[in-house]
């Protein structure tokens, strides 16, 4: 179909001001924020009800127009955007309001378009929170967090995204509406579908609500930043911290040259201590007297490490400076680098210090690579700036790095990705991870609930 056979066949079902086709204002939704620029989507239809899902989604099998569902627009790897000419755009934004916030079942229920800090915000006056964090909080959408199984720096003591999942509703690529799970805890009975969806990168449904679980906030909690001599030193003292009954909730890794990034991006005017790795350690506790217990075990461990510097924070203004500055990085390394390539890998915890030894290893004249994340699920945020005025040269090296990167990171036992999903910028790399049977085989279980292909094609 061309564009004005689309938009009249549309119209019969959307009312005008819910569809996008002036050629003008479908830029933005070329692209997020990563490196790519998507194909032009032919149009965009902005849902404001949960059964217009499927109606949109009948109609696309019906006329076989591709079909890419779009939140709040902040993923880093390409899955939100159109992959193929006469694509038609599916936002979620204006299925942004929360339902219901259960109380006694500790739970809230959401629609996709709901910002992750909006869901804190309705429950941390009542005594709980949502703990599912990603840097983006302020921005990123509830939709997209479970289209990816998005973690952040909690999941070290409290899991991602899927871990909090307690009910689904939505509809299925070939039009057909889905529930499942519920208010109810415990949730065996068939085959895990909620878990599918969850992490499916849009290929197989749309969600429409969710079900949340809720957990009691903690009533103290203290942010301390430590810098270590060495990696080796920051992952030996998370070990000896839990090995002491302690589990912080984050264990963040900064690099020197994030930190040195990020302070000039904020302005900050404190000396910059010189380091190879700082921790930002959260932890939590039931009563004022256990936090400062905890606390001075940690400084006890401190000092029989090699360590530049330490500095606390108890107060919520304090801690939330500190968090400020981990939170600003990939802003900082963006601001220095507008065309910066963002990768989210993960291996095995025991191998963060190989591996930040191999980010380094990866620098050159046209290259910069700086590695930062969460020290304590293996998780690392691997940034390439761009240091050369040669665009060809810079897409050059930058590709080699990455190739490098993945390559090695799965030889250690890791994964091409951890929390932003393989989207269009990692799809090609799915090789290094699985077998041609076992991507035969995501295909075949697209096809049961996508027959047509119509959602987001090509990922999987």
């Amino acid at each position: 179909m061309d564009t004005q056979a689309i938009y009249q066949s549309l119209s019969s079902l959307f009312p005008p001001n819910q569809l996008i086709f002036d050629a003008s204002k479908l830029s933005p939704f070329q692209t997020d924020k990563s490196p790519l620029l998507g194909e032009l989507p032919v149009g965009v239809v902005e849902i404001h009800r949960s059964e217009e899902v499927g109606i949109l989604l009948r109609w696309a099998n019906q006329t076989g127009v591709s079909i890419v569902t779009r939140g709040a627009g902040t993923g880093t790897t390409g899955g939100a955007l159109a992959a193929q000419s006469g694509t038609v755009i599916l936002s979620t934004r204006h299925l942004n309001h929360v339902l219901d916030l259960d109380l006694q079942n500790r739970c809230i229920t959401v629609q996709p378009g709901v910002i992750n800090q909006e869901i804190n915000n309705a429950a941390i006056s009542h005594g709980l929170f949502y703990p599912p964090d990603p840097a983006s909080l302020y921005i990123c959408s509830i939709g997209g967090n479970l289209a990816e199984n998005a973690g952040g720096p909690r999941a070290l003591k409290y899991g991602v995204t899927g871990d909090y999942v307690l009910g689904l509703k939505g509809f299925f690529g070939n039009g057909q509406p889905f529930s499942f799970g519920g208010k109810r805890v415990k949730d065996v009975a068939g085959y895990d579908l909620k878990r599918l969806l969850i992490g499916s990168e849009g290929t197989i449904g749309v969600i429409t609500e969710a079900i949340l679980k809720l957990v009691p906030l903690p009533p103290f909690r203290s942010l301390m930043f430590i810098g270590f001599m060495s990696t080796q030193d920051s992952l030996k003292t998370l070990y000896e911290i839990q090995r002491l009954g302690i589990q912080p909730a984050c264990a963040e890794l900064i690099d020197w040259l994030s930190l040195k990034s990020v302070s000039e991006y904020l302005s900050l005017n404190e000396p910059i201590p010189t380091f190879e790795a700082a921790i930002l350690f959260e932890i939590e506790a039931g009563s004022e007297s256990e936090l400062h217990r905890q606390m001075e075990q940690i400084n006890w461990l401190c000092d029989r490490s090699a360590i530049a510097f330490c500095k606390s924070a108890i107060s919520e203004t304090d801690i939330e400076k500190l968090w400020s500055i981990r939170r600003n990085i990939s802003h900082a390394l963006r601001s220095a680098s507008p065309d910066k390539c963002s990768e989210d890998v993960v291996v095995p915890v025991s191998q963060i210090p190989e591996l930040m030894k191999l980010i380094r290893g990866l620098n050159s004249d046209q290259v910069e690579a700086i590695g930062f994340g969460h020290l304590g699920d293996g998780n690392i945020h691997v940034n390439f700036l761009r240091r050369t005025d040669s665009i060809e040269d810079w897409n050059i090296t930058r590709n080699k790095a990455r190739d490098i990167l993945f390559q090695s990171v799965v030889k250690m036992g890791g994964s091409i990705t951890a929390e932003h999903g393989v989207g269009q910028t990692k799809r090609n790399f799915l090789p290094l991870m699985f077998s041609a049977e076992i991507l035969a085989t995501f295909a075949q279980v697209k096809a049961v609930f996508d027959p047509n292909n119509i959602l987001n094609p090509g990922i999987f």
